[in-house]
């Protein structure tokens, strides 16, 4: 006897009876010439909370978070249009009826891209246009745009302060100090030459002490993403002035006579050496420490406004101590 296979979600989640509201979440991720559209869903369960008692209703409210079929939407699939068909298959698959979905649908997360506008598309399917010709897609739902992606756009700016040679110039010189220190075996290297090797710098306790600010390796610059130029110019900006006292011209091209260059292992290119030289005139080195200061401050702030959105309210974070 075949027994009838019961679709679990459908069946005792998604009721038609049952009072419940969805919080959609949706993002694309582009990865080897495909489109990866990723939708994650909160099903909140609403049948204890009324009626309504302001004291005790988070205690009422059950989530379930779950995550919808990923679809790959193909090449340069981007268009909202499209994105928007594969939300319907998703929702259909996980649910069963979209348009009980749409309706039940109370918030839509997302970034400032094409999913931004998914939550305003007008109904197009909707058999009631005539009289509604205002509704859309997604009737009850609150679009909500990522403020950590808006913030993104607001510190892309930066680049705006600046003359765009100067800036250009700036971010090459700190990619190619920030890929030399990042190594493990490139510090232990500059330790060597620059400072436990170096005559300029007296007595092993001196030397040492130097020594300890170069065992962290420096993060990863990735000139887009300003989360990662604020941690960079820290690291920078925290070591400036040995910077300033250890690097010589004579380094830049390999080990020199004395053997206190960066060393036969490792070459920079000529684009790099290029770069580098300017920092060793007083007026290169001038400009270069002035403008990463003056971007970590900046960077500094789109910093704490994050910590701020993601950090709880109620209770002291460690950085306000």
């Amino acid at each position: 006897m075949t027994q009838a296979v019961h679709l679990w979600s459908r069946e005792f989640i998604y009721r038609h009876d049952a009072t419940w509201a969805l919080h959609l979440r949706a993002d694309s991720s582009p990865q080897f010439s495909r489109d990866y559209l990723i939708i994650e869903c909160d099903f909140v369960d609403l049948g204890d909370v009324y009626p309504l008692n302001p004291e005790t209703v988070l205690q009422q409210l059950t989530f379930k978070t779950r995550v919808l079929p990923i679809q790959v939407l193909g090449r340069k699939a981007t268009s909202t249009a499209y994105k928007f068909r594969a939300v319907m298959r998703s929702l259909h698959l996980e649910i069963g009826d979209t348009a009980l979905a749409r309706s039940r649908a109370v918030s839509f997360l997302n970034d400032m891209g094409v999913e931004s506008k998914l939550a305003v598309l007008p109904d197009m399917d909707g058999e009631d246009n005539h009289d509604t010709p205002g509704r859309r897609a997604f009737p009850n739902t609150l679009p909500l745009h990522d403020i950590d992606h808006s913030l993104h756009h607001t510190m892309e700016e930066l680049k705006e302060c600046w003359i765009p040679e100067l800036f250009d110039l700036f971010d090459k010189q700190l990619n190619t100090l920030a890929k030399y220190f990042s190594k493990s075996d490139n510090l232990e290297r500059f330790r060597k030459h620059f400072i436990f090797d170096n005559d300029k710098i007296e007595g092993d306790l001196r030397k040492r002490s130097i020594g300890k600010m170069f065992e962290t390796p420096c993060p990863t610059f990735i000139k887009h993403r300003w989360e990662y130029r604020y941690e960079v110019l820290t690291w920078m900006v925290h070591r400036s002035q040995f910077l300033i006292w250890l690097l010589e011209p004579s380094s830049l091209r390999g080990r020199d006579d004395q053997g206190d260059g960066f060393g036969d292992d490792y070459t920079f290119s000529d684009a790099e050496i290029r770069c580098l030289e300017v920092l060793t005139t007083d007026h290169g080195a001038a400009t270069f420490w002035a403008l990463a200061y003056s971007q970590r401050l900046l960077c500094q702030w789109g910093h704490q406004v994050s910590s701020w959105l993601h950090g709880c309210h109620c209770h002291p974070t460690e950085e306000d101590h």
